[in-house]
Formats: C-alpha cells, sequence, structure tokens
C-alpha cells in the first residue's frame, strides 16, 4: 500500500492548491481501508477516547452530508453567495482560483 501510495503521489500534479492524481496510478490502489490495512497490523497503537464527531468521508454525498444544508438539501463551500434555482440536494465546492470576477466556474 504505501509503495503504491508513493508513486501515486510522484506521478501527481499540482496546480492552485489542488493536487490531481494520474488515473492509473490512483486505481493502482488497493481497495482497503488504512484501519484494516495499517491500524489493524500496528503493534504499537494508544488509543485515546475524544468526543467529536467523526466521518469517513469517501465520497460526494459524504462531503455534502458534513456542511449545512439549506432547507432544500443544497449546501455550498467557497462561495461568497450562491443561487440555487429549483435545485435540491447539491453541494457545490469552489476555490478562489475558480472565481474569475463575477464569474465562477465549478467542476
Amino acid at each position: 500500500m504505501w509503495s503504491l501510495s508513493e508513486i501515486a503521489f510522484a506521478e501527481a500534479a499540482e496546480k492552485a492548491g489542488v493536487t490531481r492524481f494520474a488515473e492509473a496510478s490512483f486505481r493502482n490502489q488497493p481497495d482497503i481501508s488504512v484501519d484494516y490495512a495499517v491500524m489493524e497490523k500496528a503493534e504499537k497503537v494508544v488509543m485515546v477516547p475524544a468526543g467529536f464527531g467523526w466521518s469517513d468521508v469517501g465520497s460526494w454525498d459524504a462531503v455534502a452530508d458534513a456542511r449545512d444544508a439549506d432547507a432544500d438539501g443544497n449546501s455550498v463551500v467557497g462561495a461568497e453567495a450562491m443561487y440555487f434555482i429549483e435545485t435540491q440536494n447539491t453541494h457545490v465546492e469552489s476555490s478562489p482560483s475558480h472565481q474569475k470576477g463575477n464569474c465562477r466556474y465549478w467542476y
């Protein structure tokens, strides 16, 4: 798992603070959680009780669930104002590098 992750990061490109992984090296990652692959095999582990929420944010649905939403289930991060028109259960993320003047680009 470690060596494949090193390859993925070595082949990745960073632009405007966003790391983009090459599809082939990303797909070569094993489909296994860090808990199982690393922590369950570790011999020197200490656990400390903590009172905070937790979510394995592994999908866009999980990202949206971690945000406050309006009455229609819409949420936004990174935009000063967002107008949702006839839109339900939508999450939008943006960063300053995708904002030019009065135009906003989301992808």
